[in-house]
């Protein structure tokens, strides 16, 4: 069962579910579900140090890492598919194994410039494009994450900026990202309410600070000049 399924008020749910997936949504539908579940049991491969254990704040719901486990139902919280029918690009851009491609910086189809917005020569892109790939298939990566940008993010970001000719995230927004991921690994049931980035705040409160002094002086100078 795909997780939008329960969203159905009409679903009666049985004795026991499994769930796998780690994302935030996933947390929530487990949180959710664990009020009229008998059991949940969930499953990930991207938690740390994860140990077959009752997780705290609930009685019915277990973390769980190389064990089998009777459940009723699999709830599956792991992704979705890239479709795109209402394109007609004649077979230009496929998906294969949800690898959008070929795309330059993930973004732009080289050989349908320049009807689409482009950067660099279309045979140029190519190239970038194939040693992406190629990259991809030394690191054992399977195409299903061509498009994850998780291991370089930032550097992806800011790339894109100065493309654009804007200028790049502050430092302390790039940490608080980072912070807020370990926050929800580290508290996957309160993550929105608990923090440990009041650091980082403060910092952002002092940037902040800055743009506002500076907007007052520019509206005082007008206000003197039309005096």
């Amino acid at each position: 069962m795909e997780k939008e399924a329960t969203s159905q008020p009409q679903l009666s749910y049985p004795r026991a579910i499994s769930r796998s997936g780690s994302t935030p949504s996933a947390i929530d539908i487990s949180r959710d579900i664990a009020g009229i579940a008998k059991e949940v049991h969930f499953a990930s491969r991207s938690l740390p140090d994860i140990t077959n254990e009752k997780l705290p704040t609930f009685d019915n719901m277990w973390l769980h890492s190389m064990s089998i486990v009777r459940a009723d139902i699999i709830l599956h919280c792991t992704g979705y598919k890239y479709h795109l029918p209402f394109l007609e690009i004649n077979g230009i851009v496929t998906m294969d194994d949800n690898r959008v491609g070929p795309l330059y910086k993930h973004i732009f189809p080289p050989s349908l410039a320049p009807t689409l917005s482009f950067v660099g020569l279309p045979w140029k892109m190519m190239e970038d494009v194939k040693a992406f790939y190629s990259s991809l298939e030394a690191s054992g990566t399977p195409k299903h994450y061509t498009h994850d940008i998780s291991p370089y993010k930032f550097e992806y970001e800011d790339w894109l900026a100065a493309q654009c000719g804007c200028p790049v995230f502050e430092e302390w927004r790039k940490q608080m990202f980072v912070a807020a991921i370990q926050n929800l690994i580290k508290r996957q049931e309160t993550y929105r309410n608990e923090w440990d980035d009041h650091h980082l705040v403060l910092q952002a409160h002092e940037d902040f600070r800055k743009y506002t002094l500076k907007g007052i002086g520019v509206m005082d100078k007008r206000y003197r000049m039309l005096s």
